[in-house]
């Protein structure tokens, strides 16, 4: 009785950044298979929750302030022409 057996060995290599993720059959003929992973993408965005709206008021109101002013006199002399 005679077997016939084939070896089909199995090399695992890093995908590449432009990797295809496609079945891919390489010039020697052996198959590239990927193995695809999930992988959780979390990321942060910025939404407006509320809004906040600030009235002013102004208000005026009138004091009775007793106080002492500090007075200047100016006096002026005009010189007359001779």
């Amino acid at each position: 009785m005679s077997e016939a057996r084939q070896d089909e060995p199995v090399q695992r290599r890093p995908a590449g950044e432009e990797d295809s993720g496609e079945i891919e059959t390489l010039p020697d003929g052996s198959v590239s298979i990927p193995v695809l992973e999930e992988e959780l993408v979390v990321t942060k965005r910025v939404v407006v929750r509320e809004r906040i709206i600030v009235h002013k008021d102004v208000a005026t109101r009138t004091e009775h302030v007793e106080t002492e002013l500090r007075q200047e006199r100016v006096e002026l002399e005009q010189d007359t022409p001779e």
